[in-house]
């Protein structure tokens, strides 16, 4: 028997939807017997689907906003440091022209407490220490976090080169969402996202904790918030260059957990003999690997060299 916990709650705030009116009434016939059919229960089944498709799609039926990670941090100091490295690794330079940036947002609703508080950085005294490094990005900062705080004001912003490609769908489970389900989801969330940055020379993945951890599942409810091997092998197979975000744990040093992940990278892609990691030294310590595919090599470990030798070396360790 397939039931919705709070279902009076939900009935009373959803009756004028007709579809949540034929699953009241299949959850009141269910409840009511103590036997199913195969039959029902695949009906059952098939309800509860839709049902939790409807309730997904309805951000607010509940009085709840959609609270999505990077839209609550936008403009905030660990965003100004993450563009800094992006622009600098797509730059024109001495060393080869501009590399073409693909974003895949990695988008989570989340509503736990939190809101993009590290803002300091734009006011004095600390603002002349990180305007210094990009004096345009640091203005186009302080436009977005004096107004919308949003993934769609930043793309729009020009924090990031005009020739960036971006990919914002959220990927979001369902309580109640079968596995088959959510396995086709996030099988087309990424099919829609790899052909959004297919054209990209470098690829930025942005999750919200980083690289793939055992304990959490892809298909599982926050499964979302982390990138998993198999997604970047895909990039990679295709020759495009990767940077992936991972914010810090607390249970390692920094330096060992970013060794660890770097192994890892060099394990599961194939011939990603070179892995640079960049760490943030600012508020929330997090790490920033950088894979160069073939192709780009020799502009990546130079340009990554140059971005530490400039000011923001202040800022960045490796």
């Amino acid at each position: 028997m397939i039931l919705i916990p709070q279902w009076g709650r939900v009935r009373r705030t959803l009756d004028t939807l007709p579809i949540v009116a034929a699953f009241s009434a299949t959850q009141d016939t269910r409840a009511s017997s103590e036997r199913q059919t195969p039959a029902m229960r695949r009906s059952s089944v098939e309800m509860t689907t839709r049902y939790c498709s409807l309730v997904q799609s309805q951000g607010t039926l509940f009085g709840q906003q959609e609270v999505f990670v990077q839209d609550r941090y936008a403009g905030d100091e660990g965003d100004f440091g993450k563009y800094g490295l992006l622009r600098w690794l797509c730059g024109t330079d001495a060393y080869g022209p501009p590399l073409r940036l693909g974003v895949l947002w990695y988008r989570f609703e989340d509503a736990t407490p939190g809101n993009g508080k590290y803002v300091s950085y734009l006011r004095p005294p600390r603002a002349r220490g990180f305007c210094a490094c990009d004096p345009d990005l640091f203005e186009r900062m302080r436009s977005i976090v004096s107004s919308e705080r949003s993934i769609a004001r930043v793309e729009a912003s020009g924090a990031l080169p005009s020739s960036t490609v971006f990919f914002s769908e959220k990927l979001v489970f369902a309580r109640y969402e079968p596995r088959s389900s959510r396995e086709k989801k996030r099988r087309d969330w990424l099919t829609a996202g790899l052909r959004a940055v297919a054209k990209a020379d470098l690829v930025f993945a942005d999750p919200d904790n980083g690289l793939e951890v055992a304990s959490v599942g892809r298909l599982r409810a926050r499964g979302p918030k982390y990138v998993y091997y198999d997604d970047l092998r895909e990039v990679w197979a295709r020759g495009q260059s990767l940077v992936i975000y991972q914010h810090m744990a607390r249970n390692r040093t920094a330096e060992r957990q970013i060794s660890a992940r770097c192994d890892e990278l060099r394990r599961h892609l194939d011939g990603a003999d070179r892995v640079i990691a960049l760490r943030w030294r600012r508020r929330t310590s997090r790490a920033y690997f950088v894979v160069p595919a073939t192709a780009h090599a020799d502009r990546l470990i130079a340009r990554h060299k140059t971005f530490l030798a400039s000011r923001w070396g202040q800022h960045f360790t490796l």
